[in-house]
């Protein structure tokens, strides 16, 4: 079995990794400010060795304390790994698109809001660039109109299993895959503004599509009569209203244009300063 060190905050990543039969997880590394409750429990009930680190410097001193010897797979880390500093190392990365699409950060957003009906997840071995590695593995699923982000992430990781698999076949028999990672287009991490829907100049599919992207995330935010509301579930009716919005219900509903609203059958009112992702 190949020693194994997670990098990462997801507890379903190194629960598939636990089971698996061609790797031994010994040891997870995750960002402090990221830890949750799912990974602490996951390493506690599973005797494995939980590391939190808070700086890139920890990061790299606590990969040289592991040793070149190990296979790490990375997943949901917000970390750079400094890959000019280990050389020698076999660093695989698990990141949600179909490369060489949407590299960079955040890549199931941009594919949401791009209207994608289909949407890849890839395994490849870390370099010095960014998401250029080479590709281990790969998965496209279908991407409904009636998931959101979280449903579409929790579909995508499905493959991790398979992901092993053809990455065991990678080390020990040389197996390379036929997926090649070519120059992509690179997307920067997504900002409030994209958060934020604009009646005015958004079309129906961004608006909707900006809906499912933050539904996980707090919800897309629209500011009505100087009330910020958090969207998590919309659709488009026929319906038209008088008014800039109304709520009858238990439902707001926005006029979009003349002969269309905008129906949030799920909702709040924020009261306070969103904390925006991954923000503590």
């Amino acid at each position: 079995m190949h020693k194994t060190v997670y990098i990462g905050t997801l507890y379903k990543t190194a629960e598939y990794i636990y089971q698996s039969n061609k790797f031994e997880l010994l040891g997870i590394i995750c960002e402090k400010n990221r830890m949750s409750d799912e990974l602490y429990t996951f390493a506690l009930v599973r005797d494995v060795r939980l590391i939190e680190i808070s700086s890139r410097q920890e990061l790299l001193n606590t990969l040289r304390t592991f040793g070149e010897d190990y296979i790490y797979v990375m997943h949901s880390f917000g970390l750079r790994i400094p890959m000019e500093k280990l050389c020698g190392y076999r660093i695989y990365n698990i990141h949600p698109s179909e490369l060489p699409k949407y590299k960079g950060a955040q890549p199931t957003y941009w594919a949401t809001v791009s209207n994608e009906k289909r949407i890849g997840i890839s395994m490849f071995r870390i370099t010095e660039n960014f998401d250029d590695g080479e590709i281990v593995g790969q998965v496209v699923v279908p991407y409904y109109i009636w998931e959101n982000e979280k449903s579409l992430t929790e579909k995508l990781d499905d493959a991790i299993p398979e992901f092993l698999e053809k990455l065991d076949e990678n080390i020990t028999k040389g197996i390379i895959s036929e997926y090649k990672n070519c120059p992509g287009n690179y997307y920067p991490k997504v900002t409030r503004k994209e958060v934020y829907i604009d009646l005015e100049k958004d079309s129906p599919n961004i608006i909707y599509n900006k809906v499912r992207a933050e539904a996980t995330f707090g919800g897309a935010k629209i500011c009505l009569d100087n009330k910020t509301y958090c969207l998590y579930k919309i659709v488009f009716s026929k319906d038209s209203l008088d008014k800039a919005y109304n709520i009858e219900d238990n439902q707001l509903l926005i006029r979009y244009k003349d002969d269309i609203c905008i129906r949030a059958t799920r909702y709040t009112v924020l009261t306070e300063e969103f904390k925006f992702r991954d923000e503590k």
